[in-house]
């Protein structure tokens, strides 16, 4: 399903990220999933393809999990597609398992977004939860759709 968005006026900054604040990652209530046993590699995600972006604080909402039964750290970027060319407008920190990412600053440095609806996807990274090395495998979730409020 393809969507259209309302407004495709991104701008592009090769300038490094300037956070207005770190990602909210918190615990998930009452995650009740049971950790695999070591040595085996598994990962289990919860999320939904709706974020919201408020233009006036730059912070994005969005509902993200990395429950207890997966044995990886992840990491989210919140990549914005306008026709061929793919944004990533925002990176989150690491995701432990048992933790949940609510919301993420815009990387103010990335692109400016008009009020309008996005097509946009999350690339998602994996890290071994002991060393800390990233996988060579990573994911990405299709379909995810940006709104942009004032």
């Amino acid at each position: 399903m393809s969507r259209a968005a309302e407004t495709a006026d991104m701008k592009v900054s090769a300038e490094p990220p300037v956070l207005a604040h770190s990602s909210d990652i918190v615990p998930i209530p009452g995650d009740m999933t049971t950790p695999n046993p070591d040595g085996e590699k598994s990962v289990t995600m919860n999320y939904s393809l709706d974020a919201k972006l408020s233009q006036t604080n730059s912070v994005i909402n969005l509902y993200f999990q990395n429950p207890n039964s997966s044995n990886h750290d992840v990491s989210l970027e919140l990549v914005v597609i306008d026709g061929k060319s793919e944004i990533v407008i925002a990176e989150s920190e690491l995701i432990k398992p048992g933790f949940q990412l609510l919301s993420i600053p815009l990387d103010t440095n990335s692109a400016v977004l008009g009020k309008g609806v996005y097509n946009a996807k999350y690339r998602v990274s994996f890290f071994d939860s002991v060393t800390g090395e990233k996988s060579q495998i990573s994911s990405e979730i299709t379909d995810v759709t940006l709104t942009v409020t004032d």
